[in-house]
């Protein structure tokens, strides 16, 4: 199958001798050479974006293509680079791979009435992006609009259930460097989780790049984590080579962020506060809060909780289903 490579800055052609100059990766409309339009064609992507009009003419490119489109986001897939994801007929991702979006950006120099104009071109542009991506997702472009406003990243998971992508990529290893270099792209606030929850649990994907090891850092904490194997026993040296050599990278590893598990944060918040309840009721049957002159059935807030008043077990057990409910 015919395949194009998307990697690094999403760059104009002009830009190109300047990214040479600077031995940066890149990516330049000269680069996107199709030779069968009627083909299938692969595009693997692992970019953080760039030009917002070579993207666009990227994306125009490949949904004029005949043949099918399969896009495969192995690393980062954010700003310019996810507009172009989105002309794929079918879209796959790395378990451990980030899609974001956010609104167009630029520069102004010049009066007021300079400012404004850029800003009616970038709200121009902000409506073009979320376009694509409505065509992609189906949703409504009102709800696209706040979530490029927000500067919304989505791991795979989160991106499947939004629409952005239509399935997981199974790899059978991941490059140690690959799964590294996502953290540059990341801000501070969604890092640990998705060390913990993304790359924690695909580290038996993950592999030392055939280049020579890089020297063991003293990142303890990394070294304890990838000794352990995914059933949580602790393996022999032999059998957790890959994983020491993982952990080199540690310390930026624990950098990198999702937000995926709000929800499952959420719903364990809520089942602690319906524990709690349970454990408090569950011997008195609320005859204290009775005599107070409470009646079974009444919800009343106590200390911060949530109580339900029950003359019998039974009916403690249907309030707290009530609770659960909500």
């Amino acid at each position: 199958m015919q395949q194009i490579k998307i990697k690094g800055a999403i760059i104009s052609n002009d830009s190109i001798p300047m990214y040479q100059e600077a031995q940066k990766e890149y990516t330049a409309l000269k680069d996107i050479q199709i030779p069968f339009p009627d083909k299938p064609l692969e595009v693997i992507i692992n970019s953080g974006g760039g030009d917002v009009f070579t993207g666009s003419e990227i994306y125009s490119m490949l949904k004029s293509h005949k043949g099918h489109v399969t896009v495969k986001i192995i690393g980062v897939c954010a700003s310019a680079a996810s507009m172009v994801a989105m002309a794929g007929d079918t879209v796959e991702m790395s378990p451990t791979g980030l899609l974001m979006i956010h609104n167009a950006m630029g520069w102004t120099f010049g009066n007021t009435q300079e400012h404004e104009k850029q800003i009616k071109s970038l709200e121009e542009a902000n409506d073009s992006i979320a376009k694509a991506y409505q065509n992609k997702t189906g949703l409504p472009l009102s709800e696209i609009r706040e979530l490029m406003k927000a500067e919304t990243w989505f791991s795979c998971d989160k991106a499947i259930e939004y629409g952005f992508v239509d399935k997981e990529m199974f790899l059978n290893s991941i490059p140690q460097s690959l799964v590294a270099s996502i953290a540059q792209h990341l801000p501070e606030r969604f890092r640990y989780d998705y060390m913990e929850n993304v790359v924690k649990k695909n580290q038996y994907r993950i592999i030392q790049d055939k280049e020579e090891p890089q020297k063991v850092t003293n990142n303890q904490y990394g070294k304890n984590l990838m000794m352990l194997d995914p059933m949580g026993r602790v393996a022999t040296k032999k059998e957790n080579q890959n994983m020491v050599n993982f952990a080199n990278n540690a310390e930026k590893l624990a950098e990198i962020g999702v937000l995926y598990i709000k929800s499952k944060i959420k719903n364990a918040v809520k089942e602690a506060a319906i524990e709690s309840v349970l454990e408090s009721q569950r011997h008195s049957y609320s005859d204290t809060l009775i005599a107070d002159g409470y009646i079974p059935g009444d919800f009343i807030l106590k200390d911060g909780q949530t109580i339900p008043v029950a003359q019998s077990q039974e009916q403690l057990q249907e309030m707290v289903d009530r609770i659960k409910g909500l």
